[in-house]
């Protein structure tokens, strides 16, 4: 995986993108503890691709040390990242899909109906269409018949601009975590805090 080290004659903002699931608040709330110009209340985005260009637009001219939070597959980034890159640190957060799907069919089973599927068992989840559910429809341009397709497409999309954003794995994150925070800290342009924190991973474990 990459890193995309860039000129930090500002303080950036970060963006934190990644599939339900994926550890995208390990990854946050990391950020956050260790290196405190940055907020772990971040703000989570939504909308379509010509709306997320408008909040960019706004957001760009804006230091408000916050995290941004996304799920939103690659598609509705396609023609703005490159502006947004001028503001913003993205950091993508990949995980082991078994896992992923693992988690997502613990979460969606406490999670309203009319916004994820509810399944007996996890094979009857990955027959299950996601198109049919909201969390879908706010994330997926490139619809997929099953969740291991959307998985597969969201994380293709993401890993195909990997030169261009910062990639981390979650299972990297998990083991090497110091290693993970000096890297980091290198995109970032800011020093390392005096004691590594690693976030408990109950903190924010049944948000998306």
């Amino acid at each position: 995986y990459n890193s995309v080290i860039t000129e930090n004659r500002s303080k950036k903002n970060i963006i934190v993108i990644s599939h339900e699931r994926s550890g995208t608040h390990f990854l946050i709330n990391s950020l956050a503890q260790n290196f405190p110009y940055y907020s772990s209340e971040e703000i989570s985005l939504l909308g379509t691709p010509s709306e997320l260009k408008e909040i960019f637009d706004k957001l760009n001219s804006v230091e408000e040390r916050q995290i941004i939070k996304s799920h939103h597959q690659y598609d509705f980034f396609r023609g703005i990242l490159d502006n947004i890159l001028k503001h913003f640190h993205v950091f993508y957060i990949v995980r082991d899909g078994r896992d992923v799907i693992t988690s997502f069919y613990h979460y969606s089973n406490g999670a309203p109906e009319d916004e994820f599927p509810h399944t007996k068992n996890i094979t009857e989840l990955l027959n299950i269409n996601p198109t049919e559910f909201d969390y879908d429809k706010a994330y997926s341009l490139n619809k997929s018949q099953n969740i291991v397709e959307r998985w597969v497409k969201h994380v293709e999309g993401w890993l195909d601009v990997s030169d261009r954003i910062n990639v981390v794995k979650y299972e990297d994150l998990m083991n090497n975590f110091d290693d993970e925070i000096k890297r980091i800290s290198k995109v970032l342009n800011e020093p390392l805090p005096s004691q590594i924190i690693k976030p408990d991973l109950k903190d924010r474990s049944i948000s998306p």
